[in-house]
């Protein structure tokens, strides 16, 4: 063999050991690679080549290429592999550190030892404090509870899924979804877990705030209908302590209620006293601007009254003053439509509203009602001669006598004009003669001291009659006698006048 031919053969094989070594090494792989590749092309000179010359044909330099590409694709593959890894861990960590979920992982105790930074600041703990604390130092003394309880059965399973609720370093709550998977080392043992934790805190105070407004709603619509229902506040209020209220607090059999109201009290059981709960709450009703009383509310047994009952009796202590005055308006409206200005009795349309209820009442008690009827005497020579403005003080004065000398059952009414009745429920055979006897001494002594400047004294003369609960006569017929006997008692034709 020539000289020649041996120099090229030995620079050749030193060629492919040196190439082979280059390949080996992952970060010089590539820049081989794209030399080798362009100098198998005939693009550039060989690397190798000390004296500058080309080699005429590429093809030995190409299979230099794919043997030295063929012994290092493993390596080349591991570096793209660690490049993958570490842009996905990239994108992994930026992923967990913007999340709107609160993230994080513990140890087998129970430490933190990795957090998003969602929950640094949900929680307000720093990084650095949270990576010295454990899971149960966030937690609710229940849900620490929960935690403890579940704690073995969740190693077993893996797997939990949960509600719960954080308590953050200024003390406030966060409730939400829990998601926590359990980890493992090679031989199975726990190791601690990674947890996802989202927040339903907003969603929950809307849902628990609508739910709250929908009750506060509902209570005062049953406090609306129930006004409707009745026609006097005697009706209203206790109706309005023994069921409103109970109906919309959180334990409605061991509500206590107290309302009192102008010094008089409604409640929805007896036996206790507001002094001896250890929680309740009591709220002013005003009336249009003054205190007519208060509304107390508490529990019979040791319970607490959560910020949404102490909002609702606020609220309903506030409608109730409002209904209240609309109540005594309403009442005052009426009670002016059935009461005579002048003298102050109830009317003749009181008489009419009411007449039935009260007959119908005396027939359920089998009771007898006494009508009596009573007409001033010489009324008109009285206004003839000395003025209407006299008249009208003899009828205020015979009213006043009127009323005191009958009890606090019976019912004065002016009937008309110088008219008047007394209807007695529950009345006896000796009624008429006890109120008789009462008014003639109060017309003596008021003529006695009334009256001096005029030659006028009152008396008058009276007609009476006693209705039985069996009676099928209508009113009409049993006014009538007491009308009757009246002008005849007037006329003097039994009886005697007052």
């Amino acid at each position: 063999m020539k000289l020649t031919e041996k120099i090229k053969n030995m620079y050749s094989e030193m060629n492919w050991k040196l190439t082979g070594t280059l390949m080996s090494i992952p970060i010089l792989s590539e820049l081989v690679v794209d030399n080798f590749s362009k100098y198998a092309l005939g693009a550039t000179k060989s690397p190798f080549d000390d004296s500058g010359s080309y080699i005429q044909t590429g093809f030995g330099m190409a299979l230099m290429l794919g043997i030295g590409a063929h012994i290092s694709h493993k390596n080349i593959e591991k570096v793209k592999t660690k490049k993958i890894l570490k842009k996905s861990e990239k994108k992994f960590r930026t992923f967990v550190e913007d999340a709107e979920d609160l993230m994080y992982i513990t140890d087998k105790d129970g430490y933190f030892t990795d957090v998003s930074n969602s929950i640094v600041n949900s929680l307000g703990y720093s990084r650095e404090e949270l990576m010295k604390m454990k899971i149960t130092q966030i937690l609710t003394k229940k849900e620490k509870d929960y935690y403890k309880l579940n704690k073995d059965e969740f190693i077993s399973n893996g797997k939990l899924n949960t509600e719960t609720i954080f308590v953050t370093k200024d003390k406030k709550e966060i409730c939400g979804e829990l998601k926590a998977t359990a980890a493992y080392d090679g031989k199975g043992n726990y190791i601690g877990c990674k947890t996802v934790f989202h927040n339903l805190t907003e969603r929950k105070r809307a849902e628990t705030n609508l739910k709250e407004r929908i009750k506060e709603l509902n209570g005062l619509h049953d406090l609306g209908r129930l006004v409707e229902e009745v026609e006097s506040l005697d009706e209203l209020l206790p109706k309005f302590a023994k069921k409103i209220i109970p109906k919309n607090m959180a334990f409605p059999d061991k509500v206590y209620v107290r309302l009192k109201i102008n010094g008089k009290n409604y409640v929805n059981s007896h036996g206790f006293r507001i002094k001896d709960f250890s929680h309740s709450i009591s709220k002013p009703i005003k009336v249009k601007k003054i205190k007519r009383g208060n509304l107390t509310m508490g529990y019979i047994e040791d319970l607490e009254i959560n910020k949404f009952e102490q909002k609702l009796i606020s609220t309903y202590a506030r409608r109730l003053g409002k209904i209240i005055g609309k109540k005594y308006d309403e009442e005052k409206i009426k009670e002016q439509s059935v009461r005579d200005p002048l003298t102050g009795l109830y009317n003749r349309h009181y008489y009419e509203q009411n007449i039935n209820k009260i007959i119908n009442s005396a027939k359920e008690e089998k009771q007898k009602v006494g009508f009596s009827m009573y007409d001033l005497n010489n009324f008109k020579y009285l206004n003839d001669n000395f003025g209407h403005l006299k008249g009208d003080k003899i009828l205020k004065d015979f009213a006043h006598l009127l009323s005191s000398s009958i009890k606090s059952s019976d019912i004065s009414i002016r009937f008309g004009g110088d008219e008047f009745l007394v209807i007695s429920p529950n009345a006896t055979h000796l009624t008429k003669q006890k109120i008789d006897d009462r008014l003639e001494k109060k017309i003596n002594s008021y003529n006695k001291h009334n009256n001096k400047d005029i030659d006028y004294n009152v008396s008058v003369s009276a007609g009476h009659t006693l209705r039985s609960d069996l009676s099928n006569k209508s009113i009409e017929y049993t006014l009538d006698i007491a009308d009757k006997n009246m002008y005849q008692h007037k006329k003097g034709l039994g009886g005697k006048i007052i």
